[in-house]
């Protein structure tokens, strides 16, 4: 009872700092892209902040396996609530938000996201069973996406205003009796931090029960780092697995806070309504993923179900190509939402079966590496002026379905001793 209870808050907290974080990104990204129009600096800032990314990343791991995982919460959410509210008085002085500004909310955002859902992981497979790491890992993901698609429904109104008779895309599908004027910048960063800090009130309060033996690791932060990198060594399915079945992630991740505005406003000629329409029918079909992943998708086994998602998601870069009808936009977005979220469930489960609690952190720690790598140098490739207009946009789009069409393929390469191991696990399970 306790640890539900725990469970509870903790999606709750999730869910308060997630809007927090969707709505600053999304806003921050937005904004640099299409206002201050920095084009192929914001191209480099992404590039360096992707890089800062994998030794944070590693040393984030290391945290998660040694001290207590609530603790590191309340840290996360104290240092985004001050750099949000310092941003925001920083901005109501100068009465803008310079690029300066604006990057250091966006760094700091990411390195949050990069601690936040590791943490949270690792304390869900702490205190869960193995028959439930699906269950489990299904609802972090409709509660995460959920508060996606509220984070990118109050993004566009706050960041576009809202008036009634106004033709706007979401008009037809958020029917509204309400008024105002779209908010700058400061306010919506002032909003974001007064967020983080009630998600800090809610976590507090989170008290659980580790249903596993959790032997603390308190050697140096290297040798914490080494113990698991030879742990993936001897287990380098794992690294396999891990690794490949982040090309959709990487590509996503690449899409919604560097490419997508600049596909946007580049090549569909539309302003910020539809980037958040975009990230609102991809939240859209997470949250399907995660509603469906223990049902309609339970008759194929995990590395068959990541394959086939991976390929869906490949076919959707290939339509960004050429593709200018919105209709068809959102509905890509949808499929792309749907494939990065049950991804993320049965790649979560399937590692869950396979490694022990008590390097986790460190385990995910070093596969993130690989995400980390390729945004770094795919951030580097599309800083290039040829991909910042209305042509050379679309090249990007055929970059990312070819990505992504290498991870398949070497998922598909090794399927049979992929499925072979996640039998023997769950052989071992029943047993």
């Amino acid at each position: 009872m306790t640890n539900k209870k725990a469970i509870s808050l903790l999606f709750l907290a999730n869910s308060i700092s997630g809007c927090a974080q969707g709505i600053s990104m999304i806003g921050v990204v937005w904004y640099m892209n299409s206002v201050l129009k920095v084009g192929s600096a914001y191209g480099l800032f992404y590039a360096f902040v992707v890089l800062c990314s994998m030794f944070w990343g590693l040393y984030v791991g290391s945290l998660i396996d040694k001290y207590n995982r609530k603790n590191i919460f309340l840290g996360i959410n104290l240092v985004g609530g001050i750099m949000l509210l310092s941003a925001a008085a920083i901005g109501f002085s100068l009465d803008h938000v310079p690029f300066l500004l604006s990057a250091v909310v966006f760094a700091t955002t990411t390195f949050i996201y990069n601690a936040h859902y590791p943490n949270l992981y690792a304390i869900a497979q702490e205190i869960s069973e193995p028959k439930d790491y699906v269950r489990i890992t299904s609802y972090i993901e409709i509660q995460g996406q959920a508060t996606t698609v509220l984070s990118g429904a109050l993004a566009a109104v706050l960041m576009q205003g809202y008036q009634i008779g106004e033709a706007s895309f979401f008009q037809a599908y958020i029917p509204a009796s309400f008024h105002f004027e779209a908010w700058s910048l400061p306010q919506i960063l002032l909003l974001d931090g007064i967020t983080y800090a009630v998600s800090l009130i809610v976590i507090w309060f989170v008290h659980y029960t580790p249903l596993k033996e959790r032997s603390i690791d308190t050697s140096s932060i290297q040798e914490r780092m080494m113990y698991g990198i030879n742990y993936l060594k001897d287990n380098r399915l794992i690294l396999l697995f891990g690794t490949a079945s982040l090309a959709v992630f990487i590509t996503i991740i690449i899409n919604a806070y560097y490419q997508m505005p600049v596909y946007i406003d580049l090549f569909l000629h539309e302003k910020s309504s539809v980037f958040a329409g975009s990230e609102l029918f991809f939240a859209f079909g997470a949250l399907c993923a995660g509603i469906f992943a223990r049902y309609v998708f339970n008759q194929t086994n995990i590395v068959f179900k990541v394959i086939a998602l991976t390929f869906a998601s490949v076919c959707c870069y290939f339509v960004f190509m050429f593709n200018k009808n919105l209709s068809i936009f959102f509905c890509c977005n949808f499929i792309l939402g749907l494939s990065n979220a049950a991804i993320r469930i049965f790649r979560v489960t399937y590692i869950f079966k396979l490694v022990p609690n008590h390097v986790i952190g460190r385990v995910n720690g070093i596969l993130n590496l690989a995400s980390y790598f390729f945004r770094f140098l795919i951030g580097l490739l599309f800083a290039i002026p040829f991909f910042n207009h209305e042509n050379g946009v679309r090249y990007s789009m055929l970059f990312l379905a070819l990505f992504t069409l290498v991870g398949a393929l070497i998922l598909a390469s090794k399927y049979n001793v992929l499925r072979a191991e996640e039998l023997k696990k769950t052989s071992h399970e029943a047993a």
